[in-house]
This record gives C-alpha cells, sequence and structure tokens, in this order.
C-alpha cells in the first residue's frame, strides 16, 4: 500500500487549482499517510511568511510538512503527484515507485493561441506516459482521446460545514437591487475579470463586489474588494450576493460556482469547458454562449425584474449543492485512484525520463539554439497604458530554468532595447531579481510577471497611454555555463 506520498507545486499562493490540491493532501495526512509538498517555484521562506501572515488562506498550509524540490533527492516515496506542466521538468530530482499527473485542466489553454511554442511544451507533458488523475470528464475523454492517457476521474468536493446557507454576511440582500460577484484574479487575461466587471455595470441592476486572489485594495468599476480572502471568510461573501457571474474563457471544473449554490446564490456563466459537470441552464444558473456579452447583460436584467426567475434559479441550486459530495468523500477518491494505479502502474521511471528527455529537453534545446536576438511583436493587454511583450524564454535560476547540462545556458543578465516608431524608448542591462521584479536603468519597465514557464510579460507605462505605437523589444543575453554533469532542474 502506498503511504509515503509527495505532492509537488509550484507555490502555495492562493489559487483554485492549489487549494484543491491541498484539500486532497490534507486528507491523506489525516487518513494517516505521510504526506510532505515538495515546492517547486517558491522557496521556504517565502512559505514562512505566508504561514505566518494574520490572515493564512488555507488551514493545510499551517499542518503539512513541506520541503524545497532541491532537497527531495533525499527521500524514497512511493508516489510522486505532479501537479503542473511546469513541474515536470524537476521529474528526475524525485525518486518515487509511482509518478501521477494530476490535471485540472488543459493548461496549454491558459496561454494565447498565438503562443504556439508555450502551447506545444505543455502539450507535450501529456505525451510523457504518466497515468492521469483528473477532476472532469471532459479532461478525461479529452486525454484518453488525443493522447490515449490512462486517466481517472475524481471530482471535487466541498466543505459542507463551511460553504452553508446561513451564516454570517457582510450585508443583507435587497429586494430593491441585485448584488452581482465577479470572481477570479484580475492579471490573467483567460479568467476574464475585468470585461465582466464592465458588463456588470453596464446591465445597471446592482451592485458589484469583487472576491479576487490578486492582492489589490480597489478596481475600476467595483464597489467592494475583497483580495486573498481566507477560506473561512468566503462564504460570508457568497452570502451577500445574489448572483455570481463568472465567464472566464478556460476552466477545468470551477469551483465558485458551486460554492455559490451551497451559499444560497445563483450564477451567470460562459459555455466554458466543465460548466455542465454541475450547471443546468434554466435550472440553476444561466449559461450564455462564450463572448455572447449582450445575453450576459440580458441575463442580468432579467434575474433584476423577474424574482421568481431569482428564486426558482437559487432553489434549483440548492438541490445542486443537495446532492453534491463533500471533500471527506472526493478526497478518499482521490485516495483509492492513487492506490489503483500505484497497484496496476502503467509506466517506470526509466520511461518516463527518456520521454521527458524526447518530448520536453530536446525540443527546447532545438528551440534555444537559435536565441540570441529577438524582435517581437507588442501585444495589448487589457489595461490602458499597458504593453505585453511575450518572450519565449527560460531566464533567471532563481524564477523559472532548465539546465540541460553541456546542451543548454542558462540566461541571467540581458540587455533589453525597446523600440517605437518614435526612436528607442528604453535601453540598459536589466536583472531578473528572486521576486520576479525588474530594474531597469532608464526607469520605464515597471515589472516583470512570470505567469507560468516560458512566459513572461513585459509591462511598460507608456508617457502616451492613449497612441498606440507598433513596438518592438530586442533582448541580447549573457549566458552563464551550467555544468556539465548537471540534470535538469527547476
Amino acid at each position: 500500500m502506498a503511504k509515503k506520498i509527495v505532492f509537488l507545486l509550484g507555490s502555495a499562493n492562493i489559487s483554485g487549482g492549489t487549494y484543491v490540491i491541498l484539500q486532497h493532501a490534507l486528507f491523506l495526512k489525516n487518513a494517516g499517510f505521510d504526506v510532505r509538498i515538495a515546492l517547486v517555484f517558491m522557496t521556504l521562506d517565502e512559505l514562512k511568511a505566508l504561514k505566518n501572515a494574520s490572515a493564512c488562506w488555507h488551514p493545510a498550509i499551517k499542518e503539512l510538512e513541506f520541503i524545497h524540490i532541491k532537497d527531495a533527492a533525499h527521500y524514497q516515496f512511493d508516489v510522486a503527484i505532479y501537479t503542473w506542466w511546469a513541474i515536470l521538468f524537476s521529474f528526475a530530482k524525485i525518486k518515487a515507485n509511482t509518478a501521477i499527473y494530476f490535471v485540472q485542466s488543459i493548461e496549454s489553454r491558459f496561454y494565447a493561441k498565438e503562443l504556439t511554442f508555450l502551447r506545444d511544451v505543455v502539450d507535450r507533458t501529456y505525451q510523457l506516459g504518466l497515468p492521469v488523475i483528473t477532476e472532469a470528464v471532459w479532461i478525461q475523454k479529452y486525454l484518453q482521446h488525443h493522447y490515449q492517457n490512462s486517466c481517472e476521474l475524481v471530482r471535487n468536493g466541498i466543505l459542507k460545514t463551511v460553504y452553508t446557507e446561513q451564516g454570517e454576511v457582510y450585508a443583507e440582500k435587497s429586494l430593491q437591487q441585485l448584488r452581482i460577484l465577479v470572481e477570479g484574479p484580475v492579471d490573467l487575461i483567460f479568467k476574464n475579470v475585468a470585461r465582466t466587471v464592465e458588463l456588470c455595470k453596464q446591465a445597471k441592476v446592482g451592485e458589484v463586489w469583487l472576491l479576487t486572489s490578486s492582492k489589490v485594495e480597489s478596481y475600476p468599476g467595483v464597489d467592494r474588494v475583497f483580495s486573498q480572502v481566507s477560506i473561512q471568510d468566503v462564504p460570508k461573501i457568497y452570502r451577500s450576493c445574489d448572483v455570481l457571474v463568472k465567464l472566464s474563457y478556460v476552466e477545468g471544473m470551477f469551483g465558485p460556482p458551486l460554492e455559490m449554490f451551497h451559499c444560497g446564490g445563483t450564477a451567470i456563466v460562459y459555455d466554458v469547458t466543465g460548466f455542465d459537470e454541475y450547471i443546468e441552464h434554466d435550472v440553476n444558473a444561466l449559461v450564455a454562449k462564450t463572448n455572447d456579452e449582450e445575453a450576459v447583460i440580458r441575463y442580468l436584467q432579467a434575474l433584476h425584474q423577474d424574482r421568481n426567475l431569482l428564486e426558482r434559479l437559487i432553489a434549483g441550486a440548492k438541490q445542486t449543492a443537495t446532492n453534491w459530495i463533500d471533500w471527506q468523500h472526493a478526497s478518499q477518491d482521490f485516495a483509492n485512484a492513487i492506490e489503483k494505479i500505484a497497484s496496476h502502474p502503467v509506466s517506470n521511471r526509466d520511461a518516463v525520463l527518456a520521454n521527458v528527455k524526447t518530448y520536453l529537453q530536446e525540443h527546447l534545446d532545438v528551440t534555444f539554439k537559435k536565441s540570441g536576438k529577438q524582435c517581437l511583436p507588442a501585444v495589448p493587454l487589457y489595461q490602458s497604458g499597458y504593453y505585453a511583450l511575450h518572450v519565449p524564454l527560460v531566464i533567471g535560476e532563481n524564477i523559472f530554468s532548465v539546465h540541460f547540462g553541456k546542451l543548454y545556458k542558462v540566461f541571467k543578465i540581458i540587455k533589453v532595447e525597446l523600440s517605437s516608431e518614435n526612436g528607442t524608448m528604453a535601453t540598459g542591462d536589466t536583472e531578473i531579481k528572486e521576486q520576479g521584479i525588474i530594474e531597469n536603468n532608464q526607469g520605464n519597465f515597471v515589472c516583470l510577471t512570470q505567469e507560468a514557464g516560458f512566459n513572461f510579460n513585459f509591462k511598460i507605462r507608456l508617457l502616451q497611454p492613449h497612441k498606440k505605437p507598433q513596438l518592438s523589444l530586442k533582448i541580447e543575453f549573457t549566458p552563464i555555463q551550467v555544468a556539465e554533469n548537471e540534470g535538469v532542474s527547476a
């Protein structure tokens, strides 16, 4: 029986996917398993700061044992569970009898269609031959059809004692107007938060609140912001609102509408992948075709004008909530899936390592041999006055790097030249800092954000944001040699 389990996690910062992972890990620990979380892109000092925060967002962060990926070689595990595509570059660092890929979405869809290189790298992780556990029927079918993956289905549960209709609220509901809740990180374009807020304001049916994992104190068009809230406080927000409007472009099986159902509300969503795991149009929620913004506004106005419709959908949502499993049962199913896979292995470590080399390392090596100087078009961000220049690079050992021994070099210092039709706007040597902040001696770069893996956004504020110049970015790399005996690391 598999008893020593490690979950490989990018970071313990607040997100829906991390929430699911921590729920399963905490259950397994309490059930008697020896469970560790290996952090790949987060330091133990950063974890300590998160753990000591006044409102630590998940109790598992204080109860589970965390190690850093660099120390993982000292352990021998029965099962290693890889929870994000980029973590698979650390496969060689983990010694485990069984490896499992926990897939919560088809993660290549997180990135814009023009980022073909990045999307291809993500999709290659589904070709490694790893057995999969997933949370949604559509993901299971997709992986089985496209990659012939062995794929166990384990639906997410819900904390039935936390997400309840009765309990504290931040404000009482009104019969005169709706109170709308928008949920999601504001800086991930595929979550579509900015446009969702705008549509809610256009409907003119009541207050708009925002629940977000992003660290923000205010947001345009929003009456009240709840940022990085602990699990225990989230239900108070749901109970205060009539309807959750969540218009994501990519989801696995999203949890917030289901949580809203448990707290006495309903939802408006796009027909995004995974919505039909529990949402039924005109039964427990309203579903619009993706990008049918007029329908979203029409639905909001209908809920405002017709209280009977609102109450009928809320009643349907309550029935859905009643029938849904709790985390105890969901995580027991997860434990059963682990045991099933460990008892009947479909792959071995050497075969997966060979596939990592074939599908990931060699592919990247061929790509980056062409690196040196690049000129890339600017892609407008949703925020006025900002532009993102998508650069498919592996930059900085402290942020994310992949070492291929003598085949590859790590780039730490870069020379940046930003140009427009009016001439060079900024130039200078820049160094990637551990926290992802970029310092430029011209002062024009505000921030460097790592969305994931190789996709870095250089954000710049233009002096005249109402003008939309054509920008290009030239980057000169200063390589740092990696020892020939160094293996894959991230």
